[in-house]
């Protein structure tokens, strides 16, 4: 499964906006700089102060470094990377009542980030977790070899299976990488200890 440019982008929106709230809402213009600005060396100066990186700088130096970008590039006339592609996704985060928004100033969660899952927002964008089309039931893909296909019925299961992984994996659990429900499921299973010695 290759996830659509919305489902990446409404992930990424929902991450950041974890630390919105209506006194401190996020900008389109904002959400655009640290999702899609693909210049090196500014893309070196927001990584140098994701919380990430650096918790002790937090949201303040991160959101600090994206307003000075933005002053830069208006300053100079540049138009702000995958604008109009944010705000569709934008949309869409609305549509669903994940974020809130107050004209002229930001986005803010509707939904805290852990009662998200990634699940929900894969199907908000159009995205699924089959890894063929003919795993995906609402796809009336007319595949020429269904009729004596042997491994349809593995790619349903396992379609099923990474969309049950996927429902208990949270917008919380991304940002922080603490997807361990997701990681345990692809261990290999322990052999059975023999009790007799």
């Amino acid at each position: 499964m290759v996830m659509s440019e919305d489902s990446y982008r409404a992930i990424e929106i929902l991450r950041f906006l974890r630390n919105a709230s209506p006194s401190k809402p996020w900008t389109a213009n904002e959400l655009a700089i640290v999702i899609h600005h693909h210049d090196e060396t500014l893309a070196a100066r927001l990584s140098a102060c994701d919380r990430h990186r650096k918790p002790d700088l937090g949201q303040g130096a991160l959101r600090d470094t994206v307003a000075e970008i933005l002053q830069g590039m208006s300053a100079r006339g540049e138009t702000i990377p995958s604008l109009a592609g944010v705000r569709h996704t934008l949309r869409i985060l609305k549509r669903h009542h994940w974020v809130q928004a107050s004209r002229g100033r930001g986005y803010w969660l509707t939904k805290p980030g852990q009662s998200v899952s990634l699940l929900e927002v894969l199907h908000a964008c159009g995205d699924n977790a089959a890894i063929t089309r003919c795993s995906y039931e609402q796809d009336p893909f007319p595949c020429p070899y269904r009729a004596h296909c042997t491994a349809e019925k593995f790619y349903k299961e396992l379609a099923a299976g990474l969309a049950k992984a996927y429902s208990r994996i949270t917008i919380e659990d991304i940002d922080r990488g603490t997807c361990r429900v997701f990681i345990s499921s692809l261990q290999e299973p322990q052999e059975p200890t023999n009790a007799k010695t």
